[in-house]
C-alpha cells in the first residue's frame, strides 16, 4: 500500500511538484488542478484524489479496495462512492466504459489508467519543469477476466473481418480464440460453454444511434446507425451467421427499433409514425400515427403492438394498422413520470413495464395485462427496463451493473437473488438508444449508442470555443435576452430540475428541483416551466430568484410544453398532446382568456419561436413526412410558408429578428435571411457548420441556443471517445448464473 499511500499526497513533495499530461489534459498535483488544453476543470476534492492515484499508478491494476482505502482512509464507505467518482471523471474526460481511451475496468476486480502518460517534474530549486515521457500504455481489452493478485496480461488485439470486431473474452475460455476471420459462429457453442463476449462495431463510416435489439430467434441483429457524412440515422441489420450487417431502405431517421414475434419483421418509429418493414424487403408499412416523443415499443404473438407515449401512458394498436387504444393511462396529478419500455411475457397477453417516478414507493418495473387495468410491481430497484429473457429470468441494469434474477411469470414474482452479470453497462436510455435484449440461443446484447454530452461554444465557421461547465447534465438549453445568463434543465438522479448559470462567473444555481422545459420571461426576472413528474399536463411559472411558490398558468388534462415568451411579455406559446391532432401549437394570453389554437392539424407542430417584433412564429412540423421549418404570422395565424427545405427543425432567431437559423436533417445549422414587413422577405438557406447535437429530432426542444449578435452558438453536443461506443454480444450468458 506503500505505493498508493504516496499517490493520495502522503510524502514530501517539497523535492518536487509533479503533473501528468494525458491527451489534451493536464492534472497538477501541487495545484490540485485538472485542466483541458489550459482551462480548468473543477473536480470533487475525493474524484480528484482518484484521478491522482489512478494516473500515478498507472502501471498496475488497482483493486477496488485499495482505491477506497485510499481516497477515504479511516473511513466506511461503499463501492457505490467509487463507482460515482469513476463515472464522474469518465464524463469529465469524455471516456467510455465500454471503448475506454483513460479508464479501464476490469469486471469485480478493480480499475487501471491505460492512456500514454508524460510526466511533469518541477525542481522548485531551479524553477524548471524537465519533461518525462512515460512508456506508452496500450488499452487492455475490457473482457479480460482478472482475478486478485493477477498481473495485467499484453493488450489482446480483435480479430476483425469485413468490419466486424469480436473481443475474446480470454478469462472465461481460458485463453483459447476463434479462428481468424471467422464470423459470430457462436451457434457451433455447446450448451456447457463459459460465457463469451463478441463486440459489434459500427458499419464503416457511422456512428451507433441506437443500441442492439436482437431477433427472437436469435439469428438477427437490429440497430439504427448515423451517417458521418450526411447525419442521417438509418436501420441496419445484421444476420449473425453472416459477417456484414446492412442498411435497410427507407428507414431513415428510424429510431428505438423492435422485433415481430415471428423475427420475419422490424417495427420503428420515424417522423411521428409507427411502421413496420419485413425482412424479406419491400417499403415500410405505416401502423399508425403516434405523437412525436413516443417512447419504445414491444409487438406481441397475438398481433398486438405496444408503444408508450412519455407522458400518456402505454397504448395498443394492431400490428396491421389502425387506431390505437389506451392500455393503461398516467393520473396528472399522481406521482408517475411516464409508463414506458413494455416488454411481453410469454403468455402473449402480459407484459412488464418501466415507472418513472421520484416516489421509491411507486418506481419500478411493474407487469400489466391486455385484458385487465391491474398490476403488480415486480421489480424495485433498477436503472432502466427489465426484459423477459427465454431462460426465465429478468435482465436488467442496476447502478451500471446487468443484472439477471429468476422470474416466475405465472406468479408474477422474482425469486432467488440478483446475479451480476457485466460491470459498467449503461442503463436503457430513450436519447441515446442504450437498450438490454435478450433472445433464443442464449443470447445478450447490452451497450451501444450512448455518448458524452458537453454544452460547446461555437463560431459561425464551426470553430470550437471552449464548454460551459456545469453541475450536471443539461439540455433545453436558453439563454437570457442579455446573453449572459443560462436557463437549462436535469433529469440527473440528485441533480434533477431547473438550473440557472451565470456564463461569466461559472456559478451554477438550482432554482427548481422538480422541473423540465424552462423558458425565460422576457426580462429574465421569471421562467415558465412543466412540473416532472407530477402535474406533468400543466404549466407553471417561478421567479429566478427567492422562494416563492409555483404560479399556475395553464391547468388542462393534455400533456403540454412550454415553448416561448413573446418578448412584449403577452404571449406564452406551448404545445400540446392530443389523440387525435398530435402535437399542436397554442398560445396563451398571459393577460387572461382562454389559449387561441396556433396550428392544429393531423400532423406534429412543435417547438415554436415568437419573432424578436411578435409578428411571426417559427416551427417544426412533420405534415410533408419529414421535418421541416414553417412561418406563419403571429398571433393570428395565415400567411404560412416554409423555410426549410429537404428537412429541418428547431428554428431560432437572431436578436435583431433579421436571420433565423434552423438544423438541417443532417444536423447542418443553417441560415435564413429574414426581412420583415407586411410581406416579409425569405433569403435562401445556407449552411453554417455540422453540429454534433444530442438525440433525434425530437428529443429536446433546443438543443442550441444563439447569442444575441448571431455570431456565437451554443450546442448541446456529443463530444469524445464515446460517441462510438461499442454494442456487445454475450453469448451463454446463463453460465454465469451457474458459476
Amino acid at each position: 500500500m506503500e505505493a498508493v499511500h504516496a499517490a493520495t499526497g502522503h510524502h514530501d513533495e517539497s523535492a518536487e511538484s509533479p503533473a501528468f499530461a494525458f491527451g489534451p489534459f493536464l492534472l497538477d498535483a501541487a495545484s490540485r488542478e485538472l485542466s483541458r488544453e489550459g482551462t480548468p476543470i473543477p473536480l470533487p476534492p475525493k474524484a480528484f484524489d482518484t484521478l491522482l492515484i489512478l494516473v500515478r499508478e498507472r502501471r498496475r491494476v488497482l483493486t477496488k479496495e485499495e482505491l477506497i482505502r485510499a481516497v477515504w482512509p479511516g473511513s466506511f464507505v461503499t463501492e457505490e462512492s467509487l463507482t460515482q467518482n469513476i463515472w464522474l471523471l469518465r464524463r469529465t474526460l469524455g471516456d467510455s466504459p465500454h471503448s475506454p481511451h483513460f479508464i479501464l475496468t476490469l469486471p469485480r476486480y478493480g480499475y487501471r489508467f491505460v492512456a500514454p502518460v508524460q510526466e511533469i517534474r518541477r525542481d522548485p530549486r531551479q524553477g524548471v519543469g524537465d519533461l518525462v515521457p512515460s512508456e506508452s500504455l496500450e488499452a487492455v481489452s475490457t473482457m479480460h477476466a482478472m482475478s486478485p493478485g493477477t498481473a495485467v496480461p499484453p493488450a489482446v488485439p480483435p480479430v476483425r473481418r469485413n468490419g466486424a470486431v469480436l473481443w475474446l473474452a480470454l478469462g472465461a475460455i481460458g485463453g483459447a480464440s476463434l479462428a481468424a476471420g471467422a464470423t459470430l459462429s457462436w451457434r457451433s457453442l455447446p450448451p456447457s460453454s463459459p460465457a463469451i463476449r463478441f463486440i459489434q462495431a459500427p458499419p464503416p463510416g457511422t456512428t451507433f444511434a441506437s443500441g442492439g435489439v436482437l431477433s427472437p430467434d436469435g439469428r438477427h441483429l437490429a440497430f439504427v446507425a448515423r451517417d458521418e457524412r450526411s447525419g442521417l440515422a438509418q436501420l441496419w441489420v445484421r444476420d449473425l451467421d453472416e459477417a456484414e450487417p446492412r442498411p435497410m431502405p427507407g428507414t431513415e431517421d428510424a429510431a428505438r427499433p423492435f422485433w415481430s414475434p415471428d423475427s420475419r419483421a422490424i417495427g420503428f418509429f420515424a417522423y411521428g409514425k409507427l411502421k413496420a418493414l419485413d425482412l424479406a424487403g419491400g417499403a415500410p408499412r405505416t401502423i399508425t400515427s403516434v405523437d412525436a416523443r413516443s417512447a419504445a415499443a414491444a409487438w406481441g404473438p397475438t398481433g398486438v403492438i405496444l408503444y408508450g407515449e412519455r407522458r400518456s401512458g402505454l397504448f395498443s394498436v394492431p400490428a396491421s394498422g389502425g387506431s390505437a387504444s389506451p392500455v393503461t393511462t398516467i393520473d396528472a396529478a399522481g406521482p408517475e413520470a411516464m409508463r414506458w419500455w413494455p416488454s411481453f411475457l410469454p403468455d402473449g397477453k402480459r407484459f412488464l413495464y418501466r415507472v418513472l417516478s421520484p416516489d421509491e414507493d411507486v418506481a419500478g418495473v411493474y407487469a400489466g395485462s391486455l385484458d385487465s387495468a391491474e398490476s403488480v410491481r415486480v421489480l424495485e430497484r433498477s436503472s432502466g427496463p427489465a426484459i423477459y429473457a427465454p431462460s426465465g429470468h429478468l435482465v436488467f441494469v442496476r447502478e451500471g451493473v446487468l443484472m439477471a434474477q429468476s422470474f416466475d411469470a405465472a406468479r408474477l414474482r422474482v425469486t432467488g437473488p440478483a446475479i451480476s452479470l457485466a460491470d459498467d453497462v449503461p442503463a436503457p436510455n430513450l436519447i441515446s438508444g442504450v437498450v438490454v435484449t435478450a433472445s433464443a440461443g442464449n443470447l445478450l446484447a447490452f451497450g451501444g449508442g450512448g455518448g458524452t454530452e458537453r454544452l460547446v461554444w461555437f463560431s459561425r465557421s464551426g470553430e470550437r470555443l471552449g464548454t460551459v461547465n456545469a453541475p450536471a447534465t443539461l439540455h433545453n438549453i436558453t439563454l437570457s435576452q442579455d446573453g449572459r445568463m443560462l436557463l437549462a434543465d436535469s433529469i440527473d438522479g440528485e441533480r434533477r430540475g431547473v438550473w440557472v448559470l451565470e456564463l461569466e462567473r461559472g456559478a451554477a444555481t438550482r432554482v427548481h428541483d422538480d422541473g423540465v422545459n424552462p423558458v425565460w420571461s422576457p426580462d429574465g426576472s421569471r421562467f415558465a416551466f412543466t412540473p416532472s413528474p407530477a402535474r406533468a399536463s400543466h404549466i407553471y411559472a417561478k421567479p429566478t430568484r427567492g422562494d416563492s411558490d409555483d404560479e399556475i398558468l395553464l391547468k388542462a388534462p393534455e400533456a403540454k410544453t412550454p415553448e416561448d415568451w413573446s418578448r412584449d411579455g403577452r404571449w406564452l406559446v406551448y404545445s400540446s398532446a392530443n389523440r387525435e391532432t398530435r402535437r399542436d401549437l397554442w398560445a396563451l394570453p398571459l393577460g387572461g382568456g382562454d389559449p387561441q389554437p396556433l396550428v392544429r392539424s393531423q400532423a406534429n407542430e412543435m417547438y415554436a419561436r415568437v419573432s424578436p417584433d411578435g409578428r411571426w412564429v417559427a416551427y417544426m412540423s412533420d405534415e410533408s413526412g419529414t421535418w421541416e421549418v414553417y412561418l406563419q404570422a403571429f398571433p393570428a395565424g395565415g400567411q404560412k410558408r416554409a423555410i426549410s427545405a429537404g428537412g429541418g427543425s428547431h428554428p431560432q432567431w437572431r436578436d435583431d429578428g433579421r436571420e433565423i437559423f434552423y438544423l438541417a436533417a443532417d444536423r447542418t445549422l443553417m441560415s435564413v435571411s429574414f426581412v420583415p414587413g407586411p410581406q416579409p422577405s425569405v433569403g435562401r438557406a445556407r449552411a453554417l457548420f455540422r453540429t454534433s447535437v444530442v438525440g433525434d429530432a425530437t428529443a429536446y426542444r433546443t438543443p442550441y441556443a444563439v447569442s444575441t449578435d448571431g455570431e456565437r452558438f451554443l450546442i448541446d453536443s456529443i463530444e469524445g471517445p464515446a460517441h462510438n461506443q461499442p454494442l456487445t454480444l454475450m453469448v451463454n450468458w446463463t453460465e454465469r448464473l451457474r458459476r
